[in-house]
């Protein structure tokens, strides 16, 4: 089942996808329709194949991609300095295709604390 905060993170995502993808001449860049589309990375299934799966749709068809940080964060490695985990690295050097814009979306509560 999904957590209330994933839905409220995926839901808030959306709402903000639309409000990008405004009409207008700026966004008329496919020429076939009037307005930017993005997709996330997030796989349907969670494997590498998924993942790849979703990523290979999303630079195929979208105009934007989205980076998700649905996981909160890492407040305290950043306030000391530290490095950040591994996944948390990958996503911040993750640059689209050339052509393609980048959308990062970041769920900045604490996953942790009750």
């Amino acid at each position: 089942m999904i957590s209330r905060s994933r839905l409220t993170s995926a839901i808030l995502m959306a709402i903000t996808l639309f409000g990008i993808c405004a009409l207008g001449e700026e966004a008329r860049i496919s020429g076939t329709r009037p307005f930017l589309l993005g997709f996330t990375r997030w796989p349907a299934d969670l494997n590498l194949e998924g993942f790849l799966t979703a990523q290979s749709f999303a630079h195929e068809h979208g105009d934007i991609v989205s980076v998700m940080f649905i996981g909160g964060i890492p407040w305290p490695e950043s306030l000391d300095n530290k490095p950040f985990s591994q996944d948390v690295e990958n996503n911040l050097r993750y640059r689209p295709p050339a052509g393609k814009r980048l959308f990062l979306s970041i769920s900045p509560l604490n996953k942790d604390l009750p």
